[in-house]
């Protein structure tokens, strides 16, 4: 099986949960930023690390990687990158946060995954909330395809119903807010996420905020910096303690939060469901109690 998560930040803590279930010799990670070190044998020539070599060919029955890796190797010019290719056929591949996809590449992803499963016997599974209508896209790969070689299906079946069973937020419009309204309705909250639209706007709401109990968390940061922060941040949550996290749409894809409230500004309905899905994400108080605010951010986006 490969798992594809779509940001380094959030890699690490699915090949966590998947080493912890499934044991560290069957789940490997396959990223920009994994180490691998080289092993020395006693003063012989340094050989490479079983993990290294597992990277070149994915020999391993769980490999976690990102789009980025996964779309490098099939459409590479060296031949080396294809070395894993006879891994992936018959394998089940899943793209978490699917709506992550780039678009200006869409096209050839796309025609990637449908060569997969029509000709190498591959299942592809797109696991999103925010599911991206690619029916139009798929449906120019299938047009001289019998219907014996792909097989195209929902696996939750009846989904207006499990809409009702699993919905677990509140949405409410508050309208327009400046930073400093925002900030003041922040920190009347023991525990609260706010997402912002711009880096700018995330630095500025950050700093008008009590700093011993806030964090802030962008694409500015480091990988290790943003790993910190978010140890951090479960820590006080667990804790019940204090928590106020002022972020960019960073911790809206599968970062693993759960926020009584959640402020988020006003962007595509995507993000708001996303957003949402930090809100209460697992589950333990009642709709109507866990809100999600939406709100017009006082700065403009170009």
């Amino acid at each position: 099986m490969c798992r594809l998560t779509p940001y380094c930040s959030i890699i690490d803590q699915t090949v966590e949960k998947f080493t912890e279930i499934l044991g560290e010799e069957n789940v490997l990670a396959h990223y920009s930023e994994a180490e691998f070190e080289e092993m020395d044998n006693e003063g012989e020539d340094v050989e490479k690390n079983p993990k290294i070599l597992a990277t070149e060919n994915w020999d391993k029955p769980v490999v976690v990687t990102t789009a980025v890796q996964f779309f490098e190797s099939l459409f590479a010019c060296r031949t080396s990158k294809c070395r894993k290719l006879h891994n992936i056929a018959n394998a089940v591949v899943i793209f978490d946060e699917a709506q992550t996809l780039p678009k200006p590449y869409l096209k050839p992803c796309i025609a990637a995954i449908m060569e997969l499963a029509c000709n190498y016997r591959t299942s592809c599974v797109f696991c999103t909330a925010t599911q991206p209508a690619l029916d139009r896209y798929i449906g120019k790969y299938l047009v001289d395809r019998k219907p014996a070689d792909y097989e195209i299906e929902e696996i939750c079946q009846g989904t207006e119903e499990l809409y009702q069973s699993f919905k677990r937020v509140t949405y409410r419009k508050l309208g327009l807010l400046t930073d400093e309204q925002l900030a003041e309705r922040l920190s009347k909250c023991d525990q609260v996420l706010c997402i912002v639209t711009t880096r700018r706007q995330a630095e500025q709401v950050y700093h008008l905020l009590p700093q011993e109990e806030t964090c802030h968390l962008s694409k500015c940061m480091t990988s290790e910096h943003i790993k910190s922060v978010l140890k951090t941040i479960h820590e006080r949550l667990d804790a019940g303690k204090p928590c106020r996290v002022v972020a960019t749409s960073l911790v809206e894809a599968g970062v693993d939060l759960d926020f009584p409230i959640v402020y988020r500004a006003k962007s595509g309905l995507d993000n708001l469901i996303q957003a949402g899905g930090r809100c209460n994400r697992e589950g333990k108080k009642a709709a109507k109690d866990s809100i999600v605010y939406v709100f017009d951010p006082e700065e403009k986006i170009l």
